[in-house]
C-alpha cells in the first residue's frame, strides 16, 4: 500500500473520530439538560404530612381555580421536594425525589370533605433523608432562607436555594445519624 492511500485513510478515520465526538457530545448535553433536577418546598399540616409519609409516600397540590396545575405539569421524576412542616414545628421534616405524577380525584389527606378532595394534582415520591421517620426528629430550619409567606404554597425553588437547602439537610442529618 502506498503511503498516500495510506494518509488519506488516515485523514478519513479522524474525520470520522471528530464527527462522532460532536455527536457524542451534542447528545450528552441534551441527555445533562434532561437530567437536571428542579427543587420544590412542599408545606403543609402535620396530619396530612403522616399520611403522606405512611400511605404511599403521594403528596398532593391544589386544583380548581387558583390551584397549581402549571407546576404540577412541569414536575417530572428525580426532581426533589422538600417537606416542610407548617406548625407547630416550622421546619423542613423530610425531602425526596418525585417518581411520578397522577391525577386522583378521591379523598386521601385529613383535610378532605365530603367526599371531595382539595389536592387532586398529586405526585409519589421516595424519602431520601433523613433514614429514619421524618416526624420524630426536630427537622431543619429555613426561617432565614425564605420568609413568610412563602412557605404557605408549593412552589418551585431556585437552583442555588435547593442546593443549599439540600446541602443543609444532608450535613444535619448525617451528622445526627452518625452519633
Amino acid at each position: 500500500m502506498s503511503a498516500k492511500y495510506f494518509n488519506c485513510d488516515v485523514v478519513r478515520f479522524y474525520r470520522a473520530q471528530h464527527a462522532i465526538i460532536r455527536t457524542l457530545r451534542f447528545f450528552c448535553a441534551r441527555e445533562a439538560r434532561k437530567m437536571h433536577c428542579n427543587y420544590y418546598i412542599a408545606p403543609g399540616t402535620l396530619a396530612n404530612l403522616q399520611r403522606a409519609f405512611t400511605e404511599g409516600y403521594i403528596w398532593g397540590l391544589p386544583g380548581g381555580p387558583g390551584g397549581r396545575r402549571g407546576t404540577w405539569r412541569r414536575l417530572k421524576t428525580g426532581d426533589t421536594v422538600f417537606f416542610y412542616a407548617q406548625s407547630p414545628r416550622s421546619a423542613v421534616v423530610a425531602y425526596g425525589e418525585i417518581q411520578n405524577t397522577f391525577l386522583d380525584r378521591t379523598p386521601f389527606f385529613p383535610d378532605d370533605r365530603e367526599g371531595v378532595t382539595n389536592w387532586p394534582l398529586r405526585f409519589r415520591f421516595q424519602i431520601v433523608l433523613p433514614p429514619t421517620d421524618p416526624l420524630l426528629g426536630p427537622g431543619i430550619s429555613v426561617t432565614d432562607m425564605f420568609k413568610f409567606p412563602r412557605l404557605k404554597r408549593f412552589e418551585n425553588l431556585t437552583d442555588t436555594e435547593g442546593e443549599d437547602l439540600s446541602h443543609r439537610c444532608e450535613d444535619q442529618w448525617r451528622r445526627s445519624d452518625v452519633k
